[in-house]
């Protein structure tokens, strides 16, 4: 479920799947709420995304090593 990805429980609003009526209902509740700042470090996050595709990348080019 999507719902437990997200940074802020109040930035997510639960609505029954395939209701369109309660997907509007659950849209205009959290448009009412407003703005919910990010709880997150998003320093760290952004150090964290370049940690791992350092690593990815450095995986890739050790496999294309020794397959030539």
């Amino acid at each position: 479920m999507y719902a437990d990805q997200a940074d802020d429980p109040r930035a997510v609003e639960k609505y029954a799947t395939g209701d369109p009526l309660a997907a509007a209902r659950a849209l205009i509740h959290l448009h009412e709420q407003g703005r919910i700042p990010y709880a997150g470090d998003r320093e760290q996050q952004l150090a964290e995304i370049r940690r791992r595709h350092r690593e990815v990348y450095r995986e890739v080019l050790s496999r294309q090593g020794k397959e030539a």
